[in-house]
């Protein structure tokens, strides 16, 4: 059985439980983060920590536990579980109190972790994916990365059973692509990378953040933020999202539509090798100073 992390205990699973009167529970009063693990490791959890850190502040939180800490737990909890690859999903709600829209600033925090074998390298991602578009129906606050994911949830399951591998969103107001239902996206046409900009209600993911910082490094590559427009995506010569688990992903097709023929592009290509190339660097600098 596998093990999860709750408040500081490591439990197995089927002994771990909270509160039903916990507000992440009763009102997704909650914060989460999701770290890839390559080699039993975690890989960038400080700039996914970061982030924590700032989403809580924005809904009036603080850290539950130093960075160090949380680290420490997360590594701790790979190892219990015998995992190799996959993630950590961290998530930090507000704690247990009565059901009441007002909260009181002495509630203790509740802290889950949980570790999910899963194939990052040789992801069946990486051979592409499909993608159908809806309007962005979610709140609008989509940069502070709270558990309020029904939205996402349903129109993605819809969306697997009509044949796709997800969804990106629209602006129901512009028509200009946003983001993936838990992905970043962009396009490429000729030389130019384009990502929407974050001014768009969009997540700051931090793969699209290395991603940029890769772009950038590649002399003959320039690393776009603007508005898309849902035509662009069609005309475009390759497509690709990413996300912790998925790195760099490439997108076959949207709406039907086939990008680049229906193949993977070699810029999309190009900058997913730069990707695992730096994890495996971040490693050995994480080892480094062990």
């Amino acid at each position: 059985m596998p093990y999860v992390f709750v408040n500081g205990k490591y439990l197995k699973d089927t002994e771990a439980s909270i509160s039903v009167f916990d507000r992440g529970f009763l009102f997704s009063d909650a914060i989460y983060e999701v770290v890839k693990v390559v080699e039993s490791s975690v890989v960038d959890a400080d700039l996914h920590l970061g982030r924590l850190r700032r989403s809580l502040s924005e809904i009036d939180m603080g850290m539950p536990m130093e960075v160090d800490e949380i680290i420490k737990c997360a590594n701790t909890l790979v190892k219990k579980n015998n995992m190799t690859e996959g993630f950590v999903y961290m998530q930090v709600s507000r704690g247990v109190g009565p059901r009441s829209f007002v909260f009181t600033d002495d509630l203790k925090q509740t802290v889950v972790m949980i570790a999910n074998p899963l194939s990052i390298i040789d992801s069946p991602r990486a051979k592409g994916m499909h993608v159908k578009t809806e309007a962005d129906i979610r709140w609008r606050r989509c940069d502070v990365k709270t558990t309020q994911l029904l939205p996402s949830s349903l129109l993605k399951t819809r969306a697997v059973k009509e044949g796709y591998d997800g969804v990106w969103f629209t602006n129901p107001e512009t028509g200009f692509l946003t983001e993936g239902d838990s992905n970043n996206l962009f396009i490429v046409k000729g030389n130019f990378v384009i990502t929407a900009s974050l001014e768009r209600n969009i997540l700051p993911g931090i793969t699209r953040r290395v991603i940029k910082e890769l772009v950038d490094s590649v002399p003959e590559l320039t690393f776009v933020e603007r508005d898309i427009a849902l035509q662009e995506a069609y005309e475009a010569d390759e497509a690709f999202c990413s996300a912790a688990t998925l790195c760099a992903a490439p997108i076959l097709s949207v709406n039907r539509v086939k990008i680049n023929g229906g193949k993977i592009g070699p810029i999309t290509d190009l900058i997913r090798k730069k990707y695992i190339e730096r994890i495996y660097r971040k490693l050995k600098e994480q080892q480094s100073k062990l």
